[in-house]
């Protein structure tokens, strides 16, 4: 069963900065691109920092005070010495790989408290960047789409049922099971991995188990039967 990744989310080529980046143009690049961070890449395009809204807000909201300050009158002869992207980011931001789960994403968006994860390859560089907004595209998924994946995926293709057997319906993500299985492992194991299906919000299961029979693939693989103890050398006489 195939997951959507962060890969089939994610918005690729972002807006970045480079750390020179004045702020004012920082805060126009975002207003015009509709976002609220930006990723900033070294010379070489890897990622070294973010810089965010509550940046900007926090160096607004405690700004230097330059009247009549050196730092004023240096900053005018030198501009390479104002405020820019560099000097407020924040250093250590949250990254994932393109390959990840939407649910690990879901997870350290999470556990981290941001808004987006930065998307980088195994070398640091930058190829995307996924938002809460993104991973909500999961939930979006038509009430058909999922019971088509239902049907072909979980019950054709790993448990090796016939669908003519059950009754599927699916109606606001909530996926309801009817039918008959040979016994209660292949009931439980027909729930869990529909809950797997990517948009599924719950599942009503209303399975029932007739007896015992030979376990499907899927339940094959979970239960894989104990190897039979090493067999016991035979002398053979000759006569």
């Amino acid at each position: 069963m195939r997951h959507l990744t962060v890969a089939d989310v994610m918005t690729r080529n972002p807006v970045r900065a480079r750390p020179a980046m004045p702020l004012k143009e920082v805060a126009r690049a975002m207003s015009a691109n509709g976002v609220s961070a930006l990723p900033v890449l070294d010379e070489e395009d890897r990622l070294i920092g973010v810089v965010s809204e509550a940046d900007l807000l926090a160096k607004q909201a405690h700004p230097v005070h330059l009247r009549n300050s050196r730092w004023l009158r240096s900053a005018k002869r030198h501009p390479s010495t104002r405020e820019t992207a560099g000097s407020v980011m924040s250093r250590s931001p949250i990254t994932i790989s393109a390959g990840a789960t939407l649910t690990d994403a879901a997870k350290a968006i999470s556990e981290h408290a941001v808004k987006r994860l930065l998307v980088v390859d195994p070398e640091g560089s930058l190829v995307g960047v996924v938002s809460r907004q993104d991973l909500l595209k999961v939930f979006l998924r038509t009430d058909e789409e999922i019971r088509e994946e239902v049907i072909g995926e979980v019950f054709m293709r790993l448990m090796w049922a016939d669908p003519e057997r059950f009754d599927v319906s699916v109606r606001e993500g909530v996926v309801t099971l009817d039918g008959t299985f040979d016994n209660d492992t292949e009931v439980a194991l027909a729930e869990r991995l529909t809950r797997r299906v990517d948009g599924v919000i719950d599942v009503v299961n209303q399975l029932a188990a007739t007896g015992t029979s030979r376990p499907s693939a899927a339940a094959a693989e979970t239960q894989a039967a104990p190897e039979p103890p090493p067999a016991s050398p035979v002398e053979v006489q000759q006569t």
